[in-house]
């Protein structure tokens, strides 16, 4: 079993809650689909994001180099497959996490810009 104590960054005397047996302390945790760290800030999370968002940009590419937009009835195909498995992954629970990520904001600023070079976006 894992635990994450919450404490602000700064604080001078830490107080740490009781040890329980096999309990092991972790400095960020899963929870729902997002990473949070122990001081809760997101960085974790966007790396998360930007590793995974990458992984689906090679996938698209190979696909869009296999012609999948010339054998779909409209162009949209990798439109809507960049929207399923890129962008919802931007998008997930953004209200709860983007206010967090003032400096990893240029991270996803570099994924999104990268989507619209990108032929599957025009």
């Amino acid at each position: 079993m894992q635990r994450v104590v919450f404490k602000r960054p700064n604080l001078k005397h830490e107080i740490a809650p009781c040890t329980l047996p096999n309990v092991v302390p972790v400095n960020s945790v899963k929870l729902l689909g997002v990473y949070l760290h122990h001081t809760l800030c997101f960085h974790e999370h966007v790396y998360q994001i930007a590793r995974n968002c990458n992984q689906q940009f090679y996938l698209l590419q190979q696909l869009h180099k296999q012609g999948l937009s010339d054998d779909c009835l409209s162009d949209d195909c990798l439109k809507v497959l960049f929207h399923s498995i890129v962008l919802s992954k931007i998008l997930y629970a953004l209200s709860a996490w983007g206010g967090y990520i003032s400096i990893d904001v240029g991270r996803l600023y570099k994924i999104l810009r990268k989507a619209f070079k990108a032929v599957w976006i025009h």
